[in-house]
Parts: structure tokens; C-alpha cells; sequence
């Protein structure tokens, strides 16, 4: 295969072929339906500034420490997944973040942030999918999660993750959305 084939991910989802597909020096273009799945592999397939990222995470945990509060977004049954608490605290993070200007860095807190609210949230974490398990029935080990704790270790996981690529930047293809959807790409 040579380094100048072209991929098409069109359902693209977390990014990974797309991923594996520049770090092999190829071009590939993807599309997902999902929203978060396009930013997940945007998020995948860019270069972050590892040391722009760390200043940006020091200005939303600045923020963040600072606000009371923050808008709580408009989601059917959020009481269901939440904890009142846990609401408060996404919702001051989610400001802290929306404060920031849009970029490469921003869209890895966004993706920062989905990790951790799904982390934080009451669903059932032996499913990929959003399933509140039955308490009374299985006893699933519920740590009482900070919600600033869970977001800035996923956000030293993600930067570790970039700074073991940062070694293969000079052979990187190019990744680009393509669409939403894939019937009419």
C-alpha cells in the first residue's frame, strides 16, 4: 500500500481508523452522523499544542474554582443521571470551557469534558450505552466522583497520549471531514 492511498472512514465514530491512517502518512476523509463522534476524530486526527493545551487547562481550572455556577443545560431527566451536586459542577466546567476561543485545544476539553460527564454520570459502566442499572438488584462499587478530578486526569491521559505522537509528526497524513452522512458523500 502506498503512502498516497486515500481513506474513506464513513462512519467514522471514535476516530481510530482515520487515526491509524495519517500515522501511516495516508490522506482520509470521514463522516459520522454523531456529532461527538466528528469532534472525537477532529480531536484524533489534529495537532494539539501539548504546552498551549496545558495553559488552557490552567485557565478553565481558574475559571472553574471561581464560579458558583454555571447554566445547567435543558436535558430531559437530568436528575435521572446525576447526581444535584455532579449538575452544578458540569455545569460551572462546561462555562469554564465555553469561555475559551475555538480551537484545536478547545475541541480536546470538549472531548475532555464528554469523558468525564460520562464518568461522573449515573450510568451503568459495564454498558457502552447510557443504562441506569437497577440498584436494588446488582451492587455495582459507586465511588463519589469530583467531577473537576475526573476531567483533568482524562485531560493528562489525553496530552500523554498526544505527547507519544508528537515523535511521528513529521510523517503524518492529513485527516478531513467529509459530512455527516455517508449516503451522501
Amino acid at each position: 500500500v502506498e503512502s498516497q492511498d486515500v481513506v474513506l472512514d464513513p462512519f467514522s465514530g471514535s476516530g481510530t481508523v482515520s487515526l491509524e491512517a495519517i500515522l501511516s502518512g495516508r490522506v482520509t476523509f470521514y463522516a459520522d452522523v454523531n456529532p461527538l463522534a466528528r469532534l472525537i476524530s477532529s480531536v484524533k486526527t489534529q495537532k494539539i499544542d501539548i504546552k498551549e493545551a496545558r495553559s488552557a487547562l490552567r485557565r478553565v481550572k481558574r475559571r472553574y474554582r471561581t464560579y458558583r455556577d454555571g447554566d445547567r443545560p435543558d436535558v430531559v431527566n437530568i436528575k435521572l443521571w446525576y447526581r444535584p451536586r455532579t449538575i452544578v459542577s458540569l455545569a460551572k466546567l462546561r462555562r469554564a470551557i465555553s469561555s475559551e476561543s475555538p480551537s484545536n485545544v478547545t475541541n480536546l476539553l470538549w472531548v475532555t469534558f464528554s469523558a468525564a460527564a460520562r464518568k461522573a454520570s449515573l450510568a451503568d459502566p459495564r454498558f457502552s450505552v447510557p443504562v441506569r442499572p437497577n440498584l436494588e438488584r446488582i451492587k455495582i462499587k459507586r465511588r463519589s466522583y469530583r467531577v473537576w478530578k475526573l476531567f483533568e486526569d482524562q485531560f493528562v491521559s489525553n496530552i500523554e497520549r498526544f505527547e507519544n505522537l508528537s515523535g511521528t509528526s513529521e510523517k503524518l497524513g492529513k485527516a478531513r471531514c467529509v459530512g455527516e452522512d455517508a449516503r451522501f458523500l
